[in-house]
């Protein structure tokens, strides 16, 4: 991920030659001296940066209500997550979520701003394994007036999950996102075929309930998986991201059933 790090340490007299070597190294380190007179090293701008504006107006709505309901429950899923592993998970979605909304106000669309933002900008675990979900459902075509078809976006979920699989291993049962993906896939896709109800929003509920589950299921992959029986008791906060998603796909598209969803923040609390 992106980042740097600082390092202080009490200079000692006899380190001067040794700090102003020449060295044989990749890293190509700047010229360093010790007299207070040194000349001011100018560093060139980098060359502006084009952003493309698409022509039409960019879809908004799914990133939206995801932006709101991720930063409701931030706070709940950095605590899960300090529970089981590094707590910076709450931090992490919620910072792509805000990447991905800057994307979108130069011209991308929602969920492709979410792919863009995840795979490049979102370091740990989870950024690439979200980024690879965001990715596939971004080549579904998302409108802010008009439901997706629902199989289409089931068959696109479907193929992320491969991919995650793919990247990172994980299956039902291990204790990771997939547990709250695969059930949402199942439930978007049957309810499609049956053109009955509301695709999405029993997605939302089969990704909420996948969630819930993972409270009882011994980490396999990840890093919950280094705490072990430890983390028995706790859900996955990477599961609960995806539900968040689905929630936030039915309360755009199906808002008459949405309503009966349980709330986000009374889900991700423990």
């Amino acid at each position: 991920m992106a980042g740097f790090s600082i390092t202080l340490t009490q200079m000692k007299a006899e380190w001067a030659d040794l700090w102003t070597a020449p060295t044989d190294t990749p890293l190509l380190l700047p010229s360093r001296t010790l007299a207070p007179d040194t000349a001011t090293t100018v560093v060139a701008e980098p060359a502006a940066t084009q952003v493309h504006v698409s022509a039409a107006p960019a879809s908004r709505a799914v990133l939206d209500r995801y932006a709101m309901i991720v930063s409701q429950v931030r706070d709940n899923l950095t605590a899960l997550d300090q529970l089981v592993g590094d707590g910076d998970f709450g931090d992490n979605l919620a910072g792509g979520v805000r990447r991905a909304v800057r994307l979108n106000e130069s011209g991308t669309d929602g969920v492709a701003a979410l792919a863009r933002a995840f795979l490049n900008d979102v370091g740990g675990t989870s950024g690439p394994l979200f980024g690879l979900l965001f990715q596939h459902l971004a080549t579904v075509s998302w409108s802010d007036d008009q439901a997706p078809d629902a199989l289409a976006v089931a068959d696109a979920a479907k193929s992320s999950l491969a991919a995650i699989h793919r990247a990172g291993g994980a299956e039902v049962g291990d204790c990771t996102l997939v547990d709250a993906l695969a059930p949402a896939i199942d439930a978007l896709a049957a309810a499609a075929r049956d053109a009955a109800g509301s695709p999405f929003t029993a997605a939302a509920e089969a990704a909420i309930q996948g969630a819930l589950s993972t409270a009882s299921l011994t980490p396999r992959r990840g890093r919950a998986s280094y705490v072990g029986e430890h983390a028995i008791g706790v859900p996955d906060p990477g599961a609960f991201g995806v539900a968040l998603l689905f929630t936030a796909l039915s309360s755009v598209y199906e808002p008459a059933t949405a309503t009966g969803l349980p709330d986000p923040q009374h889900i991700t609390s423990r």
